[in-house]
């Protein structure tokens, strides 16, 4: 893939957030009645999401198997400030260009939990490696919610860092109370 300047893929998403936090997907089937309205129906399932996370994390497996009418109803369905991350293989993926021009201004960027990403792309580690100064999108598991002194300190410990964090997403089940509580964090710690 050529680098373009004027590609989403290439600038810095610009959102209400300095840093985004989500999940890992949005279609947690155990949010389904607690989170989300049990006569919600799924398609709306996305926008319901937005109103609270101001970016999701999608999984390969996920928008690779959607048709492009459906992503492009995810664009429709959500905010201008809303931030989608792709996450891809290690290898890269033929198919990224052709969704970025579908997702437009909401594709705020490609990760991969590769050691070294392909240039253009963000490198997804745990807590652990953020801390000692890697990567800038953080994937938290549930049980690193629990624990929300350590989680703060953190989350402040990430704030102080040289190079920015974009994106902090949870992965697995977990409850939607919890991903709104890392927010909240977040923005305490000054982080979003």
């Amino acid at each position: 893939m050529t680098e373009n300047p004027d590609s989403p893929l290439s600038r810095p998403k610009d959102t209400a957030f300095p840093v985004v936090v989500g999940t890992a997907d949005w279609q947690n089937p155990g949010w389904w009645g607690t989170y989300y309205p049990p006569d919600l129906p799924p398609e709306w399932r996305l926008a319901f999401y937005a109103n609270d996370f101001s970016g999701v994390l999608i999984p390969a497996t996920t928008w690779r198997s959607t048709d492009p009418s459906r992503v492009e109803k995810w664009r429709q369905d959500t905010p201008e400030d809303f931030a989608i991350f792709l996450e891809t293989e290690e290898d890269g993926d033929t198919a990224i260009p052709s969704i970025a021009g579908l997702l437009g201004e909401r594709l705020a960027g490609v990760v991969t939990m590769s050691q070294s990403p392909r240039p253009g792309h963000l490198q997804g580690v745990d807590m652990a490696e953020a801390l000692r100064g890697a990567g800038q999108v953080v994937m938290l598991s549930p049980a690193e919610l629990e624990e929300k002194r350590k989680l703060g300190r953190d989350l402040l410990a990430l704030a102080a860092r040289a190079e920015p964090v974009r994106a902090l997403f949870v992965t697995g089940a977990v409850d939607a109370s919890a991903v709104q509580e890392l927010r909240l964090l977040a923005e305490l710690t000054g982080l979003a």
